[in-house]
């Protein structure tokens, strides 16, 4: 396969490409002025915050600020933004690194072979908005976009729904680095449990032969809930992400003894307690399908670093990856905060009674 492209540029260098967006979509908002209202600017309560009154941690960086800055009102954002230029599309694009007109969108086939031979490629899994295939060690996350053809009984993600996602996909793999790469100042917080992306880009076209034919072969063997790909035409755009392979998810995998549990365990705890320290990160869908699990039995410790505190793990042969951002929440480097209205979608809130998910939604 073809070496993988560079990572697509950061939400900072996407700050000024944030945009209204009508009631009930994600949204990528540049921070309010200090005092705005807003109810990301509640205290966090006493006994929550975790470690805020350690003087070891007090010692070694200054102790983090009990609230977030306020998120902007949609009704500011004309004073906020000022000038913006191109419209949703251009500013995916962007995002992804790509040139901004449509003439350069590389067909679907096209981008993922430069990953991976389509012929070694196969489904693995599926969503209400998209597809998973892997091959070549990485999973492709294949998610159609602003067409007039329902997804599933849905309508399609807008550019600007997906564009909040990407600017978190990018955010949460930079925590995996041990520096800053423009300053090589040690970073005060990092950690290796959220799922890496090697690459993303907009495309267009049909779905290809050869990943049709993957796609019938698991709905044969699983029996698939997605419309048939097939249904795609030429013009279709979607947004792929390319991300490492980071196992099986925690529903399907087989913990072996109780050091197996603890490292699970710590690494994810860990994981989240890094990403809201850093950025005010709150996955918000957080099930045991969105935890990968890989044993590396090579591996013996995990590093993280926590307020500039190294914490190492024991980690019984296991790696945790977190994944699947579509409902996340933070605030980026830039001073966005790039989220998911969850009110806007009132069925996850209306789950069965007493199946641990939903009741855990109407809790939140």
């Amino acid at each position: 396969a073809a070496p993988a492209p560079t990572l697509a540029p950061s939400a900072v260098a996407s700050a000024n490409s944030a945009l209204a967006l009508p009631e009930g979509r994600p949204s990528l908002l540049p921070l309010a002025e200090e005092g705005a209202e807003g109810e990301d600017s509640k205290a966090v309560p006493k006994e929550d915050a975790l470690a805020a009154s350690s003087s070891d941690l007090a010692e070694v960086a200054p102790a983090a600020p009990a609230t977030l800055p306020p998120v902007a009102e949609e009704g500011d954002n004309g004073d906020l933004l000022g000038s913006e230029t191109g419209g949703p599309i251009e500013r995916l694009l962007r995002e992804c690194g790509q040139s901004p007109t449509l003439d350069a969108v590389p067909s679907l086939g096209d981008f993922i072979s430069d990953y991976v031979d389509l012929q070694d490629a196969a489904k693995i899994g599926e969503g209400t908005f998209g597809e998973a295939f892997i091959g070549g060690g990485r999973v492709f996350k294949v998610i159609p976009i602003e067409g007039t053809l329902l997804v599933n009984g849905e309508v399609q993600k807008t550019a600007d729904e997906v564009r909040a996602e990407s600017v978190i996909a990018n955010r949460l793999t930079q925590m995996s680095q041990d520096a800053c790469p423009d300053t090589g100042v040690p970073t005060a917080n990092k950690t290796p449990g959220f799922i890496r992306m090697h690459g993303m880009g907009t495309c267009r076209g049909s779905y290809p032969d050869e990943l049709v034919s993957q796609w019938e072969a698991w709905d044969e063997a699983h029996g698939s809930e997605n419309d048939h790909v097939g249904a795609f035409s030429e013009e279709q755009l979607y947004i792929v992400f390319v991300f490492e392979n980071g196992g099986r998810d925690l529903e399907r995998f087989q913990l072996h003894n109780f050091d197996e549990v603890r490292s699970l365990l710590l690494q994810t705890i860990l994981t989240l307690a890094v990403g809201e320290e850093a950025c005010g990160f709150e996955h918000r869908d957080l099930h045991w399908g969105n935890v990968l699990l890989d044993r590396c039995p090579g591996e013996g410790e995990s590093c993280f670093r926590l307020r500039g505190v190294d914490v190492r793990v024991q980690t019984a042969g296991l790696k945790v990856s977190l994944i699947d951002f579509t409902l996340s929440r933070l605030q980026a480097g830039s001073g966005e905060i790039a989220f998911c209205d969850l009110s806007a979608d009132p069925e996850l809130f209306q789950g069965p009674k007493g199946d641990v998910q939903a009741d855990t939604y109407r809790r939140m």
